[in-house]
């Protein structure tokens, strides 16, 4: 098992990310391409007098699939527009050196499930 923090893309039951070319997550995708994935998001602690009555509001978002390696220039740009539009309405170039370096991870989704307090 392994999990590193990453930014993503999500269109049309697909999750986007990017990486390097090289390194663990990459030698374990390629050993076995199936994968979970987890996405929380905190929304805000509820603070209470006693403390077993604290609490957290969230939305969470736990699922599996099967991961991709893209390594085609259009495939790259294409998962890269996706991440950058989930955090910008900026359209963005990406220059030839950075696409060379940059590997674009594309994660079919075959279950997920949600869960909010």
């Amino acid at each position: 098992p392994y999990i590193v923090p990453m930014n993503f893309g999500y269109r049309d039951g697909i999750l986007f990310f990017h990486s390097a070319k090289q390194g663990r997550k990459i030698d374990l995708i390629k050993k076995n391409p199936n994968v979970c994935f987890e996405v929380d998001q905190l929304i805000r602690f509820k603070k209470a007098k006693m403390a077993c009555e604290w609490g957290l509001e969230y939305k969470s978002v736990i699922g599996s699939g099967r991961a991709l390696l893209l390594d085609n220039i259009e495939e790259k740009i294409k998962g890269l527009h996706i991440i950058m539009s989930q955090y910008s309405q900026r359209t963005f170039e990406y220059p030839d050196e950075m696409l060379e370096k940059t590997l674009v991870i594309k994660i079919v989704i075959d279950r997920m499930t949600g869960k909010q307090s």
